[in-house]
């Protein structure tokens, strides 16, 4: 557990997280940015602050938890940790929404609850809202539902984990790897799963898919919800039991991660699928040269692991790759985009301008669903020809 007033002294006020934070960027607000959080939080300690619960909610609230400021703070300040356990400590006091509460409660640690709540979402996307043009009479609906139905890209009719005839292990030759799918790529890209274990059949690595896993539960965790989280953990823990589990999202491998230290914690080792390919088969991965133009989406959720730089290398030498300016955050967050789903446009919209827009056919490829979701979306109201694919989609294309 953080100790958040040894984290608030150790903030020497700097002012380095405001070059890297993405609310930042936009709205230039002080109170909105690490330094100026952290010490609001500081305030609530005194007798004399002025703070209302409220005001600390949104301040707390509008942080997308990308860790850019933490990646880049002089004094190690862990602000994603004292972030975490404030909100904790608000929902501690004041409890979940309701919606949140019965999202986080009910559907996710049920796994057959959550394919049926998808499945009806499906539907209820198919006949409200049309494909292209995102138009639909959601008047009546409330703003949270609003707002999911605009912001998700069409659902797969089958979730990765309903489509593997065989989650079994397969009749590779190396010991087998257990596969997080995690929940984006399992119902909105279970074609990430597709170009995974294609690779992994083609290389002769076995594998095993726990049919029963439910989220990694970051998105309750972040919204304070620790009880949650933990009971997610709790469920998937004895359904991993392989050496090593391999991830497609990183938001996934950071969770998975950072509760290893506690009770329910998994107990292998946790790496992201292209790290996995690259450490085991090293040259063998790569696929034929391509022509298609890439470039390389990096997510905040990947910063301290090999994945952007082997992603990028391998983009290199298969295909025609295009580098961009800078590796800005796209905005996506969880559920900051449904929470404040402008600003969450805004930060997105920076990003894609920092990719040449001229490249009409570019492809931009990530290692992140999430990330894809936003980028999507953001690509969808333009009308961009530009696309995205997972890497794993990279790799399996050519099988």
């Amino acid at each position: 557990m953080v100790n958040i007033d040894k984290e608030l002294e150790r903030c020497a006020k700097c002012g380095q997280c405001r070059s890297v934070c993405p609310i930042f960027s936009v709205l230039k607000d002080e109170t909105l940015v690490a330094r100026g959080r952290l010490a609001i939080i500081q305030s609530k300690t005194t007798a004399s602050s002025s703070v209302e619960y409220n005001d600390l909610a949104k301040i707390i609230d509008t942080c997308l938890m990308c860790r850019r400021c933490e990646v880049h703070c002089p004094s190690l300040v862990k602000t994603s940790d004292v972030f975490k356990s404030v909100r904790q400590e608000l929902v501690a006091q004041n409890g979940l929404p309701s919606l949140l509460r019965l999202a986080f409660r009910w559907v996710l640690p049920n796994r057959w609850l959550y394919d049926n709540v998808m499945r009806l979402a499906s539907s209820v996307m198919r006949l409200m809202i049309h494909h292209r043009t995102r138009q639909a009479p959601l008047r009546h609906l409330p703003l949270y539902f609003t707002n999911l139905l605009q912001r998700l890209p069409k659902l797969a009719p089958k979730s990765a984990l309903e489509s593997i005839e065989h989650p079994g292990v397969t009749s590779g030759r190396a010991t087998p790897v257990s596969i997080f799918i995690g929940c984006a790529a399992n119902y909105i890209y279970p074609g990430i799963i597709d170009g995974l274990t294609s690779t992994l059949n083609r290389l002769g690595i076995s594998y095993v898919i726990p049919a029963q896993q439910v989220c990694c539960g970051f998105s309750a965790l972040l919204s304070g919800d620790e009880l949650t989280a933990k009971r997610l953990m709790k469920i998937n823990q004895p359904l991993f039991k392989t050496d090593t589990i391999i991830t497609v999202c990183p938001t996934c491998n950071r969770m998975l991660r950072e509760m290893q230290d506690t009770e329910f914690g998994m107990r292998s080792e946790i790496i992201d699928a292209i790290e996995f390919l690259a450490d085991t088969t090293e040259s063998q991965i790569s696929n034929p040269k391509s022509q298609i133009r890439t470039v390389y989406h990096k997510p905040c959720h990947s910063e301290g692991t090999k994945a952007p730089e082997i992603i990028r290398a391998l983009l290199k030498t298969t295909t025609d790759y295009q580098e961009t300016d800078s590796d800005l955050c796209c905005g996506g967050g969880g559920l900051f985009g449904l929470k404040f789903p402008d600003l969450s446009e805004q930060i997105g919209h920076l990003r894609l301008k920092s990719i040449h827009p001229s490249i009409g056919s570019l492809t931009i490829v990530t290692n992140c669903p999430g990330c894809m979701m936003q980028l999507d979306y953001l690509l969808s109201l333009t009308n961009s020809p530009m696309k995205t694919r997972h890497i794993m989609n990279i790799l399996g294309s050519s099988q």
